[in-house]
This record gives C-alpha cells, structure tokens and sequence, in this order.
C-alpha cells in the first residue's frame, strides 16, 4: 500500500468508507494528489476541494464550473496565494478534514441518502472553520450561494 493509499484511507475512515460513490472516492484520491502536487504534507479541505473541481463529473464539480465559473486556472492560484497551516506534528490529514467528512455525512443524512457523492462531499467543504470555506470565500463564494446550488439541483431538502 502506498502512502497515498494510506492517505486516502485515513479520510474515509473518518466517514462511513461504505457510503461514498465512486465519484466521491476519485474527489479523495484527487485531493491526495493535489496535496503532492502543491507539495504540501498535510491533505486538508483546501485539498479536497481541488479533488472535486479535478473531477470533473460530479454534482459539485458542475456546480462549482457552471455555477459559480471557477476554473482550475483560478482554484491552482488562489491554493497558491494561501495561508498553509503548520504541520509541527507531522500530521498526514488535517483537523478540519474531520469537520469536512463529518459535515458531509450530516448533510447526507438531511437528505435522506444513504450514499455521499461528490455533492455531500461539496457541502462538507463549505462548512464553517474549515479552510476551504475561508477560501472559497476569498474567491466570492459563500455557504449558503452554494448550499442553495446543491439543494436546487438535488431538487429538494427534507
């Protein structure tokens, strides 16, 4: 097992591994490479929301190029001009990528999915304290124009 294996399965393990789409695991694996990519150590929720737009098929990479027009060009610079967070423990995922799969699961559960694809996932990103959402923000995009996205193209939210 390689060491982005390990790393991909220390993010599901989080969540309920059993659940995720396949869509939603290629956004993981994705997010790891983005990590290795950007040279950074550590994956966090800035990294899974590269993993998403990387995928390009999903629910949340539609929204987040038709939507709200980011583009990889415009996701790659704004990772670059960001703050990184110290890593002294060494971690391999950082703390606000638990705020993510848990934030993701909730809003799976909201909606009556027993699943959580690329969507769930885009709503787990978007979650307060987590870097991505400080991000995204600098970017124009706040929670709730996305989560309105999310809930308009799933139709519905029980």
């Amino acid at each position: 097992m390689t060491i982005d294996d390990q790393r991909i399965d220390a993010i599901l393990v989080i969540s309920r591994p059993e659940r995720a789409t396949d869509r939603s695991r290629t956004s993981i694996r994705l997010a790891v490479e983005s990590a290795d990519e950007f040279a950074d150590s550590c994956v966090d929720s800035c990294h899974i929301l590269c993993g998403l737009l990387r995928e390009g098929q999903g629910v949340a990479s539609h929204i987040l190029r038709r939507q709200f027009d980011m583009t990889l060009e415009s996701l790659d610079a704004a990772m670059v001009a960001r703050s990184r967070i110290d890593n002294p423990d060494e971690l391999v995922i950082a703390p606000d990528v638990k705020i993510v799969m848990d934030s993701t699961l909730d809003f799976a559960t909201r909606l009556n999915h027993s699943y959580f694809g690329t969507e769930h996932l885009l709503a787990g990103v978007i979650a307060s304290s987590t870097q991505s959402a400080m991000l995204l923000e600098t970017l124009g995009l706040t929670h709730d124009a996305i989560e309105h996205e999310i809930i308009g193209l799933l139709g519905h939210l029980t």
